[in-house]
């Protein structure tokens, strides 16, 4: 817990070059401040939060001690102005490889980088080495958990990468690679059909109309809930199966993730609602499939979670093996009662988006192959039938 400041200061525990002084609002400035010595091989001042007044005390000795192993030419010299992690995570945004991130992508990696500027903000990035990062990343494993840790110490890579490409550390040197981090296991839940009937009735006894169609979209589709989210009514369209001699429902769409262009055959088990919210999206003019009927906007995916653990716990109370279901395990259901149907695993990807589609106009006018390996995987899903009368009573 951090001290509060109190008189003498907040920070109680000397370092060299640590200082610190009040403001006349009452709060405190809390600083290093490097010598001439220092300043002369690249030091500048470096701010900390008053209350962390700990972490001043362990920062402050570092940068005092790293400096001194580059006057003592033991370590090259700070080079760009002593460019910090702020400036460095600032460039990065601005440069083209972030600029080419979809959206998706963009948002988990700006969680990330949060987390590393709220630590090494102010920190020099020239000055970073491998057993300050490895004992970071030991921090975070016990503060955040296996995958938090394991995707913030990537992203610090990511930056330290992008350092390199920028001049401002030496190519090769980069302190997050090859750190050992414990690799999570693999989630394996995927959602029964009675796990998935349970969500629907529940979906619908709490008239979440977008919940419903969303559930259908995720578990028949095999989407992402951010593609979900923001598809929009003229991503549908009607093709003639010449084979079944019956029209069929494509989604079109550009995955987030991967940016790959995909129309996936919807199962006939979502037409229906399909057709009655295309109706009330052109009646309402949201301009997507599904929106907030409270705002009347496209959801928020904070907004859009809320009303799912609503969905999801009504539904535990009917079932209670539904309420260790989270929303990414809808996506991994669809693929699983896919192959359980008879589907290869080549169809399957091909729903899942691990094959990009090439030209969407042919596919509409020729029926392409990849449509047709997509339609096998949709239509293997199939519900359980019931036991005739006789082989009940039987068994």
């Amino acid at each position: 817990m951090a001290r509060k400041p109190t008189q003498f200061g907040p920070v109680l525990d000397a370092a060299p070059g640590l200082r610190q002084r009040q403001r006349a609002d009452g709060s405190w400035r809390v600083w290093w401040e490097p010598t001439a010595a220092q300043k002369a091989v690249g030091a500048r001042v470096v701010e900390f939060d008053q209350d962390k007044p700990g972490h001043a005390t362990r920062e402050a000795g570092r940068l005092h001690d790293q400096y001194l192993r580059i006057i003592r030419g033991e370590v090259p010299a700070v080079k760009s102005g002593g460019r910090s992690i702020n400036d460095l995570i600032l460039n990065y945004r601005q440069s083209l490889a972030w600029k080419k991130k979809p959206a998706s992508t963009q948002r988990a990696y700006g969680a990330d980088l949060k987390a590393i500027a709220e630590k090494w903000g102010p920190q020099p990035v020239a000055l970073f080495d491998k057993p300050t990062i490895a004992s970071w990343y030991e921090a975070l494993h016990s503060a955040k958990g296996v995958h938090r840790s394991r995707a913030i110490l990537r992203m610090m890579s990511i930056l330290m990468e992008h350092a390199e490409l920028r001049g401002w550390r030496p190519e090769g040197s980069n302190p997050a690679k090859k750190i050992q981090t414990e690799t999570p296991l693999e989630r394996e839940r995927a959602a029964s059909w009675e796990e998935f009937d349970a969500l629907l009735a529940s979906a619908r006894r709490l008239r979440a109309r977008a919940v419903l169609m969303a559930l259908y979209l995720a578990v028949t589709a095999g989407q992402r809930q951010y593609d979900i989210l923001r598809v929009k009514p003229t991503d549908f369209y009607q093709i003639d199966d010449p084979m079944r001699r019956r029209p069929v429902w494509v989604w079109q769409l550009v995955q987030s993730k991967r940016a790959r262009p995909l129309e996936v055959p919807l199962h006939q088990m979502a037409v229906p609602i399909l057709r009655v919210q295309l109706l009330r999206a052109e009646a309402h003019g949201a301009g997507v499939l599904i929106w907030d009927e409270v705002t009347g906007k496209p959801f928020t995916p904070r907004r859009f979670f809320d009303i799912w653990e609503k969905v999801r716990a009504a539904a535990a109370a009917d079932l209670p093996s539904v309420a260790s279901l989270q929303w990414r395990d809808l996506r991994r259901t669809f693929s699983n009662l896919s192959r359980a149907g008879g589907s290869s695993d080549a169809d399957t990807s091909d729903v899942l988006g691990n094959t990009a589609a090439k030209n969407a106009k042919l596919r509409r006018t020729y029926m392409a192959p990849q449509l047709v390996t997509t339609l096998r995987a949709v239509e293997a899903l199939q519900r359980p039938q019931p036991l005739p009368q006789e082989k009940r009573k039987k068994a």
